[in-house]
């Protein structure tokens, strides 16, 4: 037994708070680029069968085995994750901005406060493996005395 290999391998459970088991069905073996369109057209109400005819004229044969219930267990799970990862990088940006907004003024505690709510913000997400209410909340200069 080597015990090189022993520290260095980590089960994967998909029931990791932070969410990084992707699965193993069908469209979760699929590239990223491909799992991240399929998930856009989802999203966006293109049926199955849609998505699945949109790959095959794009010469993605591995979609002709792709069924529907495919399509459904991986709305269930994956899609899901895919969305709360869309709603952090929603949401960091727009903390990004804030931060840049606050980066302008002379008051310093304007800055740590938003640095303490992105923090604040990547632990829940990491925590919790979703968005909670308060990681949606726009981050806002205080006012200076």
């Amino acid at each position: 037994m080597n015990d090189e290999n022993e520290l260095n391998h980590e089960p994967e459970n998909p029931d990791t708070p932070n969410g990084d088991h992707r699965g193993n069905g069908k469209i979760a073996r699929l590239p990223k680029n491909i799992r991240d369109q399929v998930c856009s057209l989802i999203r966006d109400g293109v049926s199955y069968a849609d998505i699945r005819s949109r790959f095959q004229e794009l010469g993605n044969a591995q979609f002709a085995e792709i069924t529907d219930k495919n399509f459904s267990n991986w709305k269930t799970a994956g899609y899901q994750r895919w969305l709360r990862e869309q709603e952090w990088r929603d949401d960091m940006k727009q903390t990004r901005a804030e931060a840049i907004e606050c980066l302008g003024s002379e008051d310093d505690s304007k800055l740590e406060h938003v640095a303490l709510k992105t923090a604040s913000s990547g632990a829940t997400i990491r925590e919790s493996g979703a968005q909670s209410d308060e990681t949606m909340n726009p981050v806002t200069c205080p006012k200076g005395q």
